[in-house]
């Protein structure tokens, strides 16, 4: 299969802006594939999973802790970059670690945190509506009251 990329390796002071880095990535990798398919898995579940905070929130801190150790992640698959791919993409600096695995998972935690805050919204909402209601109620229970 003929690589889309470069002969060589893009370094980082070549690198003008962040398209032409991207432009440079042979994305025909089987890991790469793997990882973006894992990237929308972890996009739906998280919709899938809307309704339970609990599982949300395991999967918020797995996927922070997960960013959390990007660094070594990324220095670990520098030292075995021949095992599972044919370019050298990780350098010291990360760019390449932080733009196919962090920048999406930390796009991820932010729909959580989103999910989050409209529930939040909603259970306010309902609950400003549950005490108009209860003040609404004892004010007719009040007049009746009065009447009688």
């Amino acid at each position: 299969m003929e690589s889309t990329g470069p002969e060589r390796p893009i370094k980082i002071d070549e690198v003008n802006d962040f398209f032409t880095y991207i432009a440079t990535i042979d994305w025909t990798e089987k890991w790469l594939i793997a990882l973006i398919m894992f990237h929308i898995t972890c996009f739906f579940l998280i919709l899938v999973t809307r309704r339970s905070g609990l599982i949300q929130s395991i999967i918020f801190v797995i996927l922070l802790l997960s960013v959390y150790f990007a660094e070594n992640l990324n220095e670990l698959a520098a030292k075995h970059w021949k095992v599972f791919t044919k370019e050298q993409y990780f350098d010291s600096n990360g760019l390449f670690f932080s733009t196919v695995y962090s920048t999406p998972v930390l796009f991820n935690c932010l729909l959580l945190l989103f999910i989050w805050m409209s529930n939040l919204g909603a259970a306010v909402s309902q609950m400003r509506r549950m005490k108009m209601d209860a003040k609404r109620k004892s004010e007719e229970k009040k007049k009746e009251k009065k009447e009688n």
